[in-house]
């Protein structure tokens, strides 16, 4: 798993102003190995960073993702479209004081 997270670029400025952010290979991972990765990552940021909000950003025509954000608790937000890129914008909430998602 650990080419399965690498660092990127912020390329959507206007949703998550100063955001960290991170790339999941699809051919990197099987589906379950992707659903944990993005799980640990989410619990993280909210145990770590304390963010508002997280966000996932998910071609629309991505339904495997779109799968993966659902089951770890995102809702689908709006659809965007910056720089060319349309996305679909699903948004996490942080977990309850003391608890995780």
């Amino acid at each position: 798993m650990k080419d399965l997270l690498a660092e990127s670029a912020s390329t959507i400025p206007t949703i998550c102003p100063n955001r960290s952010s991170a790339t999941f290979s699809a051919d990197a991972a099987g589906a379950r190995d992707m659903l944990e990765a993005a799980g640990l990552m989410r619990d993280w940021m909210f145990a770590n960073h304390k963010p508002p909000r997280l966000v996932s950003l998910i071609a629309p025509d991505n339904v495997a993702s779109a799968h993966v954000a659902s089951k770890l608790g995102a809702v689908w937000d709006r659809t965007v479209v910056q720089m060319g890129a349309v996305q679909d914008v699903w948004l996490y909430k942080p977990p309850p004081e003391g608890g995780v998602n």
